[in-house]
Formats: structure tokens, C-alpha cells, sequence
């Protein structure tokens, strides 16, 4: 199979493509957390670590 890209050229539609890249990224991210067989406070833990590690920041500061 051969997909072909047109990338953005303006700093907009860059801009655009990053935040619907990270968008879908996170839906993936939630949707494999919601799968796992744990009770919802894991899931909500799990969550924040993946967001600390992602972000370089402890959460909850």
C-alpha cells in the first residue's frame, strides 16, 4: 500500500497537523488505559503517569 502526505507548508496548518496528531495520540493512549482490567482509580493513576512522563513534570504540581 502507498499513502501519500501532502504536508502542511503554512506555520497554521503545521501548527493544526501537530494538534490533531496529539489529539489523536491521547485518544489512543485513553482507549488503551480504559481496555486494561483495573479499577477506575488505577486507570486514573495510570493516566497521570502517563501525563508525567510525557509532560517531564510531576502531576499534581
Amino acid at each position: 500500500m502507498n499513502i501519500i502526505v501532502h504536508m502542511p507548508t503554512t506555520t497554521e496548518g503545521k501548527e493544526n497537523l501537530c494538534k490533531r496528531v496529539a489529539e489523536c495520540q491521547a485518544k489512543l493512549i485513553i482507549d488503551n488505559i480504559n481496555k486494561q482490567e483495573m479499577s477506575l482509580t488505577q486507570k486514573e493513576q495510570l493516566l497521570d503517569k502517563v501525563i508525567e512522563k510525557l509532560s517531564g513534570t510531576p502531576s499534581g504540581t
